[in-house]
């Protein structure tokens, strides 16, 4: 008793856990009506739980094998002496891949679906019927195309320390509020669907006015007639003008209205009452600024879903609203965290705006809301209330996308380390990786059908494993490349074919791989989530959705690589950078 009374006052006393952060990361313990940290304490550390955002049970369990062998409480362990010894609390960004990689998170339990008969009578037995009817209906309402559809009811926002901050109720009736709106939106070509954006825009109920404002950068289709159908003021700039800041700088300089909503021209609100949803939050809770999550169209690929699915999770807004406000500890990935806008729709007062407005050409509303929580503003990102929005990219755009976010990314952020990367040996790691791709995506399209998202999530982590033991190729092999379109092919074709592929002797990274392994690991993630059977229409949508991951992240890693000018002076790098970097 003695040694319990001290290991809570150890613990208490460290600042590392969190009462509100542990029940909500396990919302079963809420019902239970337990001490949290008592939980914690006898039971909670063996089953992996954090004790708060800034603790990783697993992870330094995974690295520090004394922890393990001892069979130590890992907090604990790093209270009383990893802490003095420098051991840390959490993977550094770069680790995450690493350690991803030793890892186990997949657990090999049976599906919860009315195929399982026998499991459902023992999770009966076990819980009761309420419960397993709820679990049902979560494991439902959790899929992609119910995300956003979930009601009325009133929820709660969650600041960046984990505490819950009442949300006013949402109200039953759309009441009127005396301010005017204004609508920016930079278009080109915005396709014969714009019009439903303009016809939903202009009926959002509750404001005394609606002014829509069109940037047009040389549209050639319909969009200005559609424009000028709505009553839509048009500024039109020259394509080379183009700027993701400047574009809405402008059209913010042309709007009357008390309020500025930005937007995108094939984003679509799912409702006439979108608006006065965004609004209320934002009057009511006293927040700078209000943005929302999207839903995916109904014809949204994989591998949009799954990024979307990811990036939510990120955010913690899956299926929540959220106050973001200055962290305790900054650093890139809190802050991004954290001063989370998006130009999907982006809600902000006129007056403030003007005095901050966008000021880079990519990662603009990132950037701006940074600023803001560094000023003392909290925001509001909201999950229960979104906007409808997806594209179908081909590869190729993921590989630009990919080396564009990292470039800007590294310059917003000063902590956004480069990792030290033998460029000499970049392109044979995209080889040895896009042989590993071809490879798999060859004995996926051979697996007995159906199969369960977890034997698919335990196949890769097999196949995984057996790579890292290889070597480079001595040739680039003819791989099958049906799912992976001409652009991004040809450009595989030429760095590789640069190279001269005299493979041997060069040092090997590991990075690639352990990067595309983090987004395989996310992709099982989503599979598990949203599917209880992967067929073989399902299997062709993964293995495409592997190339587009594949794509995404030889585009990060370039981006790395041109960070650090040395090394391989076969590769024109400059050239790279102007090929990716054209259209942004």
């Amino acid at each position: 008793m003695k040694l319990f009374q001290s290991k809570r006052n150890l613990v208490n006393n460290s600042g590392l856990f969190d009462a509100q952060y542990y029940l909500d990361a396990n919302p079963d313990l809420k019902k239970l009506d337990i001490d949290p940290l008592k939980h914690f304490l006898e039971t909670g550390w063996q089953k992996g739980y954090n004790p708060s955002a800034h603790f990783d049970t697993k992870y330094y369990a995974t690295v520090n094998a004394d922890v393990l062998k001892e069979n130590e409480n890992p907090l604990i362990h790093y209270l009383r002496k990893g802490k003095k010894e420098g051991r840390k609390a959490l993977p550094d960004p770069n680790e995450m891949w690493q350690f991803s990689m030793k890892a186990k998170p997949f657990k090999k339990t049976p599906l919860l679906s009315y195929r399982n008969f026998q499991f459902a009578i023992n999770y009966i037995k076990a819980y009761g019927l309420k419960s397993f009817f709820n679990k049902v209906l979560n494991k439902i309402f959790s899929r992609p195309i119910f995300l956003g559809l979930r009601g009325s009811n009133p929820v709660k926002l969650l600041d960046a320390d984990k505490q819950f901050i009442p949300l006013k109720p949402r109200r039953s009736t759309v009441e009127p509020y005396d301010v005017s709106i204004s609508v920016i939106i930079p278009c080109l070509n915005a396709g014969d669907e714009f019009q439903f954006l303009l016809k939903v825009l202009k009926a959002q109920k509750g404001f005394k006015d609606i002014e829509i404002i069109i940037v047009d950068s040389g549209s050639t289709d319909r969009t200005l007639d559609f424009a000028k159908r709505f009553n839509a003021k048009v500024i039109q700039i020259k394509p080379e003008e183009f700027s993701h800041s400047y574009a809405r700088n402008l059209g913010a300089k042309h709007a009357s209205g008390d309020f500025l909503l930005f937007t995108v021209q094939d984003a679509l609100p799912p409702s006439d009452t979108w608006l006065h949803e965004m609004f209320t939050v934002l009057s009511d809770n006293q927040v700078a600024a209000v943005s929302c999550a999207e839903t995916p169209r109904e014809d949204a690929d994989l591998f949009y879903r799954q990024i979307c699915w990811n990036h939510y999770n990120f955010l913690e807004v899956q299926n929540a609203d959220r106050i973001f406000s200055l962290p305790k500890v900054q650093n890139h990935i809190s802050l991004r965290q954290n001063g989370q806008l998006s130009d999907l729709a982006n809600l902000i007062s006129r007056e403030l705006f003007e005095q901050y407005q966008y000021r880079l050409n990519y990662a603009e509303d990132i950037d701006l809301g940074i600023r803001l929580i560094k000023d003392g503003y909290k925001l509001a990102f909201l999950g229960t209330t979104r906007i409808i929005h997806s594209h179908n990219r081909p590869a190729y755009y993921f590989l630009k996308r990919g080396y564009v976010d990292n470039q800007f990314l590294s310059d917003i952020f000063s902590d956004f380390e480069v990792p030290k990367l033998h460029i000499e040996s970049f392109v044979p790691d995209i080889a040895f990786v896009f042989r590993f791709l071809a490879e798999l995506t060859e004995k996926l399209t051979t697996l007995p059908f159906p199969i369960s998202p977890d034997f698919f999530a335990g196949f890769i982590e097999n196949q995984f494993s057996q790579q890292l033991s290889r070597k480079y190729p001595e040739d680039l092999p003819k791989t099958p490349t049906t799912h992976l379109d001409t652009k991004a092919l040809s450009f595989f074709e030429t760095i590789i074919g640069q190279h001269g592929f005299t493979l041997k002797g060069k040092p090997y990274n590991g990075f690639l791989l352990q990067a595309y392994f983090g987004y395989v690991n996310i992709t099982a993630s989503y599979l598990k989530t949203a599917y209880e059977t992967i067929n073989e229409q399902l299997m062709s949508e993964i293995v495409s959705c592997l190339y587009k991951a594949f794509s995404i992240v030889v585009g990060a890693h370039l981006a790395y690589c041109a960070k650090n000018r040395t090394g391989d002076e076969s590769i024109d790098m400059d050239a790279l950078h102007k090929t990716l970097m054209a259209g942004v």
